[in-house]
């Protein structure tokens, strides 16, 4: 299932010597982390190895670019690293229009999965913008406001046409709280 150099990253970080940091007054493995990737993400997950996945995770995160974000964010829905897909979507969501852009997205809009991942992220950052909007009293951004618009148009060329199954609460939940929440 893996790699062979994945596999022998993975043997070298469980095994390697511990080095001790005096300014810290810990002990740290030493270990290459120029090596720290997708596969040994998933791999450091399957054998629940938690110390390899948070520096595979922080790694990522630090690296997050839209020749790798897809694939960041799938191996996150795959891991349950709420952080790592966090941060992808937060990279996805600066793109805006942009988005269909980014290597890999036709193939995401594939995955319920994700898409059910992006609907949720983004209804989130609505209710975010409309809190603040509501609590400041302030009129919300004219790109902000667009983002409602564009994301409903997606939401509803992904649906009708059909390129995923896309349940129809969380389409409803999802364009529901787009369209009614913000102003228009």
């Amino acid at each position: 299932e893996f790699e062979p150099d994945t596999a022998k990253s993975f043997l070298e970080f469980v095994y390697a010597d511990m080095k001790h940091v005096p300014e810290q007054d810990v002990f740290k493995k030493n270990f290459n982390e120029k090596i720290l990737n997708l596969d040994l993400l998933r791999m450091s997950h399957l054998y629940e190895v938690k110390i390899l996945q948070e520096k595979c995770v922080k790694h990522l995160k630090k690296n997050i670019d839209d020749t790798n974000v897809v694939d960041i964010w799938s191996a996150a829905e795959t891991t349950g690293s709420d952080s790592l897909k966090e941060a992808a979507l937060d990279h996805l969501g600066k793109k805006q229009g942009r988005m269909m852009d980014v290597s890999g997205m036709k193939e995401a809009y594939k995955s319920p999965q994700m898409m059910e991942s992006l609907v949720k992220y983004i209804t989130a950052q609505m209710d975010l913008l409309s809190t603040a909007a509501k609590q400041n009293k302030t009129v919300v951004p004219e790109e902000e406001i667009t983002v409602k618009g564009w994301i409903a148009t997606l939401l509803k060329r992904i649906y009708c046409k059909r390129r995923i199954t896309l349940n129809r609460y969380v389409f409803g939940l999802a364009v529901r709280r787009l369209l009614v929440r913000l102003p228009s």
